[in-house]
C-alpha cells in the first residue's frame, strides 16, 4: 500500500466519523445495565445524542445496540427495544411513539431489486403503538401503519396497514385487529 492510498484511507472525514461511532456504540453497550438504575442510562442516552440519534423521551434500548448512521434515526418518546437491534439507516428510519419491540430486531433502510439489482432505497417509518415480535427484519421502503402487530421471524417486504396483524416471510396481513373475537368474560 503506498503513501497516498494510507493517506487516503486514514485522512477521510468519513473514516475518522465511522471511527468515533463505533467507539460511541461500544461504550452504550459497555454500559448497558438495569434499565432501573438511572444514572448509568442518563448516560447511555446521551451518548445516544452525541451519535446523532433523535429520540422525544425515555428510549429504554437493550444490550448490543447497533446503528449505522445515527443521523437518519428518529424515535417517538415511550420507544422499547429488545437486546441486539440493528438499525442500517442509509435513509431516514422515523419510529413513531409507543413502539414494543422484543430481541433481534433489524431495520435496513435500502434493498435492491432481486432482478435487475436495482437500488429501491428510501425511507422506513414505523407508526404509533406498533408490537414487533422476536427476530423480526424489516426491509425499505415501508410503512408500517398505527397500532400493527408483526408476527415473530417476519420479513417485512411491503406497506403494513394500520391496526393490521401481520406475520410471514414475506409478511402478509393475517386480520385486522377490528376482526377479533370479543370474549366476555
Amino acid at each position: 500500500m503506498n503513501r497516498q492510498n494510507i493517506l487516503l484511507f486514514r485522512g477521510t472525514r468519513a473514516a475518522s466519523l465511522a471511527i468515533k461511532r463505533r467507539m460511541l456504540i461500544f461504550l452504550y453497550n459497555l454500559l448497558s445495565c438495569s434499565p432501573n438504575f438511572r444514572p448509568i442510562e442518563i448516560i447511555r442516552e446521551a451518548f445516544l445524542r452525541i451519535g446523532g440519534v433523535v429520540f422525544a423521551s425515555k428510549l429504554s434500548v437493550g444490550d448490543n445496540f447497533f446503528y449505522l448512521n445515527g443521523r437518519n434515526l428518529r424515535f417517538g418518546s415511550n420507544c422499547t427495544l429488545g437486546h441486539f437491534c440493528h438499525f442500517y439507516d442509509w435513509f431516514p428510519i422515523n419510529i413513531g411513539d409507543r413502539l414494543f419491540c422484543s430481541n433481534q430486531l433489524t431495520v435496513v433502510s435500502a434493498s435492491h431489486d432481486p432482478i435487475t439489482y436495482e437500488s429501491t432505497a428510501g425511507p422506513v417509518t414505523i407508526g404509533n403503538n406498533v408490537w414487533i415480535g422476536i427476530n423480526v427484519t424489516v426491509v425499505g421502503p415501508v410503512t408500517i401503519g398505527d397500532n400493527a402487530v408483526i408476527g415473530a421471524g417476519s420479513v417485512v417486504l411491503k406497506d403494513i396497514p394500520s391496526d393490521a396483524i401481520a406475520a410471514g416471510v414475506p409478511a402478509k396481513v393475517i386480520r385486522f385487529k377490528s376482526q377479533l373475537p370479543i370474549s366476555n368474560d
